[in-house]
């Protein structure tokens, strides 16, 4: 019994034709914060200590290959100021 070309299963032989060099530089948190400890202006207004932090997560990413994001789920970066007062 003869088989037709429809019947024939294809199979597809391991080639590196897809495969490509990945070069990656991603930065995924920062966090910068400065203490004002024992400044002088604190007094003036009525403070003892005060903390000013910056976060951003997901910052960059520097990728040789293309990279699709955000198609199955939202894409978001993230930024936080956050303020620390003692008075």
């Amino acid at each position: 019994m003869g088989q037709s070309p429809n019947d024939i299963a294809e199979t597809t032989k391991p080639t590196s034709r897809f495969v490509q060099r990945n070069n990656e530089l991603y930065l995924s948190s920062l966090n910068i914060g400065y203490d004002f400890y024992r400044m002088a202006f604190l007094k003036s207004l009525g403070l003892q200590h005060l903390k000013v932090s910056f976060i951003a997560n997901d910052l960059l990413r520097l990728t040789s290959i293309k990279v699709e994001r955000g198609t199955s789920y939202p894409y978001a970066r993230t930024f936080s100021l956050a303020v620390n007062a003692t008075f």
